[in-house]
């Protein structure tokens, strides 16, 4: 709940919506949480922090520690609003997402549990909406599952991403459950359906690269049977037959055209892309080549905006390795990185898979996968923490390293 307080939009029913109140209430969530935490390892002698959780949040504290140098070393950059959100999210949000991973090392299921939980109210407030008319298949806007909300910006990316997040949780907690997977299939696919209906692109994108690596994963230690297949085909035709009939369209191909997340596909290809994503990219790739320096160590935490002589608050590269590299330079990337490759080997040899041999341990690299690819196409490092949450979640937890051990020994 602490990691998903700002994105979780459901919340601004309940709270006061101005961002000054929800910091407040965020941050006296997450000391509470982190005190909490504290608490139960001083108390306990089979704790969550082992020698890799230690391990890894210092290689991550090493990063920090760079971006804070760079930040003081350019004082000229500290009256920036959003460098000063970025290096408070550097230094002490991401380091608290890490303390809350290593407190869920052993509650998995819980936080898969709790995202479903999460991502059902949009989905849930999705069906309301196209009950009532207020969501439409042709629309010519981005659409809001949120009506009493005068929401502004991003919304439509965030309720893909929720939606994302569900088919992720959803598929994964129902995987060996028989025809309750059945159900959760057809749910999901009709999820994804919103999901084109939307207008928000990146968790298309993310949740495709998904679905292909799961395929993969089960391919690898399922065996295929013509039964699965005719399975997944009925009930794909199914969620498409009742997509045709529901809104009274000529075939398939008028559907999908009518879609807005698939209109926003094809002005790629046809006009351009109206998000500008392929100038800001292009623009960060011309700032990390500037100079030696840029190139090799930093350009500046919230030099891009500069470079580029925008500051509003989308400008920035939407991609967080082209920020990583325009803004850190090469060495900033590296130590950015070295947290998760870290994470990767130990995964790794602990496991012996990355993707992991348990259901709870394949979703979570889903959803690494998920958010890595999201953060490709949009997100930047101001609001990495899920990144740093999902990330060290994939540390194998302590009883699992203890009873291979044993085993070994």
């Amino acid at each position: 709940m602490c990691i998903v307080f700002f994105s979780y939009m459901p919340l601004l029913y309940l709270v006061n919506t101005r961002q000054g109140k929800l910091a407040i209430y965020a941050s006296m969530v997450a000391v509470a949480l982190v005190l909490a935490f504290i608490d139960k390892c001083l108390q306990s002698e089979n704790i969550s922090f082992n020698r890799h959780s230690v391990t890894a949040l210092a290689l991550y504290i090493v990063f920090a520690l760079y971006a804070f140098g760079e930040y003081v070393l350019a004082p000229g950059q500290n009256t920036s609003t959003v460098g000063s959100e970025t290096i408070r999210t550097i230094v002490v949000v991401n380091t608290v997402a890490a303390i809350l991973a290593f407190a869920c090392l052993r509650q998995k299921r819980v936080v898969l549990v709790t995202l479903a939980g999460l991502a059902t109210t949009y989905v849930l407030l999705f069906g309301y909406s196209v009950f009532h008319g207020t969501i439409r298949f042709d629309a010519a806007t981005f659409q809001s599952i949120f009506p009493d909300l005068d929401v502004t910006g991003g919304y439509y990316q965030n309720i893909n991403e929720y939606f994302g997040m569900f088919i992720i949780s959803v598929l994964c907690l129902t995987e060996p459950r028989g025809y309750l997977r059945t159900v959760a299939r057809a749910a999901c696919a009709g999820v994804l359906v919103g999901m084109f209906v939307i207008g928000g692109r990146a968790p298309v994108v993310a949740i495709v690269v998904v679905l292909a690596c799961r395929y993969l994963a089960v391919r690898r230690t399922t065996p295929f049977t013509m039964g699965t297949l005719a399975k997944n085909i009925v009930v794909g035709s199914l969620v498409v037959l009742a997509l045709v009939v529901a809104f009274n369209r000529d075939g398939v191909t008028n559907v999908l055209d009518d879609m807005l997340t698939m209109r926003r596909f094809k002005v790629i290809a046809e006009t351009g892309d109206e998000s500008t994503r392929l100038f800001l990219f292009s623009k960060a790739v011309e700032l990390w080549m500037s100079d030696a320096s840029t190139f090799a160590f930093r350009g500046g935490i919230s030099s891009f905006p500069a470079s580029i002589s925008e500051y509003s608050r989308g400008m920035y590269p939407h991609n967080i390795v082209l920020e990583l590299l325009s803004e850190y330079g090469l060495c900033g990337f590296i130590l950015f990185s070295l947290p998760f490759v870290y994470v990767g080997v130990v995964r790794y040899k602990v496991l012996g898979s990355i993707v992991g041999t348990s259901g709870d341990e394949r979703a979570v690299f889903f959803l690494v996968v998920y958010f890595t690819t999201l953060y490709l196409f949009t997100g930047g490092v101001v609001t990495s923490w899920y990144l740093i949450y999902f990330g060290f979640l994939l540390l194998p937890n302590a009883v699992t390293v203890e009873s291979l051990r044993d085993a070994e020994t």
